[in-house]
């Protein structure tokens, strides 16, 4: 399986803005590069299921950064789209073509994420077109396909608590078999980190470092 991370450069004030309007914008992108590299490291780090890992970054990097990640994992692409319908259709397209399999996008600040959500939308995907993971913000944090398809996300408004609902429904509409995953959480606002201390303490530690 394909698995596309979509992330940013951890720059405060241009990362997690909502978070770090409460509690400031250099700890709000500390704590989003924190969560980055985690996620990251447990990705690459599942041998059980063979994954091509393809990192997506939302604008060109600064050098630095891209030397580093590149060092530790691997090549950084460059988002390309005037929305994130746009983006999520061109990172699809271009890793079917160099790879073409069943291929998953998630964000980089997913709370939840962990192999079993891995091993659950592969075998999703095994056995369905469409593979969602609503979040409890009423967005998504994964998506995945068995192949392109723009009708699914081009033409779309985007940042607005029905994401998950609608995305479903155009799914459904274009006759394309859906699997949902287990609903999870994503990083945006005080309230998450404050959700993540209670539930998942050691995550919350790891993070605040």
């Amino acid at each position: 399986m394909n698995i596309i991370v979509f992330f940013r450069e951890p720059i405060a004030g241009q990362v997690k803005t909502r978070l770090g309007q409460k509690i400031g914008y250099s700890k709000a992108a500390k704590i989003y590069e924190r969560l980055l590299y985690y996620n990251f490291d447990l990705i690459y780090a599942i041998n059980k299921l063979k994954l091509n890992i393809f990192p997506y970054i939302a604008e060109k990097p600064s050098s630095e950064f891209a030397h580093q990640f590149e060092e530790k994992y691997s090549k950084i692409n460059i988002q390309m789209g005037i929305d994130l319908g746009e983006r999520m259709n061109h990172a699809l397209e271009m890793t079917h073509i160099k790879i073409p399999i069943p291929t998953v996008i998630i964000g980089s600040d997913y709370l939840d994420l962990n192999e079993e959500i891995i091993f659950a939308s592969a075998t999703a995907l095994s056995k369905s077109e469409v593979v969602i993971g609503p979040a409890k913000d009423g967005g998504y944090y994964l998506i995945g396909l068995n192949k392109p398809n723009p009708l699914v996300f081009l033409n779309r408004t985007w940042s607005h608590e029905r994401v998950f609902k609608e995305q479903r429904d155009v799914c459904i509409k274009l006759g394309l078999s859906i699997q949902l995953l287990s609903e999870g959480n994503d990083l945006d606002t005080d309230h998450d980190l404050k959700t993540l201390a209670f539930q998942n303490p050691s995550l919350f530690k790891k993070i605040l470092k």
